[in-house]
């Protein structure tokens, strides 16, 4: 595509920049983690481009390419340019599901949840806070036309914002947000065991951990023997898998 660009641009920048974006997946896959920090950091230039002189066609593939960048350059632990792509990434995507929230409301809360984990590694936890509950706002409206697809989506953004909560100082809250991932992560488990246990064992701790912190050591020794044996479940899948 490379070669095909440069003797045409017009019509193939749009394909090497998608091919681009996919080499920067499949290298952080295969740990070289600079290589796609540089690959990423090019389709997003290039898709840039293409989105100032067509934002309509473009922008869409301009938010997933910053969205994916802001997740390399946290990998190289560039945390500050992190957080800026990552809200570059969600205005985009805001903007988009305005016009259109049938398509990019999906899009915008995941970028909302990844944002919401860049502020914190920067430090800004109030900020953090507000942008994980607009996540699991948006997640639980779209889990309740589509429960099947967001289910998921929905556990994944409780997790997050119980430790936000957590971390700032709203242990109940935390409590109660923390339960009803765990909650949500059992059933799901319980339907696909090969998609969602290893996540189940994630709420599972981030759910102790809440527990200690508000001194219900008891009930945080329960919750850690059920991780450990969701493990041991882990491990005779893979077993069985081999």
């Amino acid at each position: 595509y490379r070669t095909l660009a440069e003797h045409n641009p017009a019509a193939y920048n749009p394909n090497l920049a998608m091919s681009l974006n996919n080499l920067a997946s499949y290298q952080a896959e295969s740990g070289q983690q600079r290589e796609a920090l540089k690959t990423a950091q090019e389709a997003t230039n290039l898709y840039r481009t293409l989105a100032e002189h067509n934002p309509a066609a473009y922008n869409p593939n301009l938010a997933m390419a910053l969205n994916t960048l802001a997740n390399f350059l946290e990998s190289n632990g560039q945390q500050h340019e992190a957080l800026q792509t990552a809200q570059e990434a969600t205005n985009l995507y805001r903007t988009l599901a305005d016009h259109n929230p049938a398509a990019y409301n999906p899009n915008l809360a995941m970028a909302l949840n990844n944002l919401a984990i860049r502020q914190a590694e920067n430090g800004q936890q109030r900020e953090a806070l507000k942008t994980a509950q607009e996540a699991t706002n948006l997640y639980r409206t779209l889990a309740d036309h589509n429960p099947a697809a967001y289910n998921p989506n929905l556990a994944m953004a409780l997790n997050n914002l119980a430790i936000r909560q957590a971390e700032n100082g709203q242990q109940r809250e935390a409590l109660k947000t923390a339960q009803e991932a765990t909650n949500l992560y059992r059933t799901l488990a319980d339907h696909n065991p090969a998609a969602h246990t290893l996540n189940l064992t994630k709420s599972l701790n981030t759910y102790a951990d809440i527990l200690e912190r508000s001194d219900n050591t008891k009930e945080a020794a329960r919750i850690r023997q059920e991780r450990e044996k969701v493990l041991k479940q882990i491990e005779e899948m893979e077993e069985g898998d081999a």
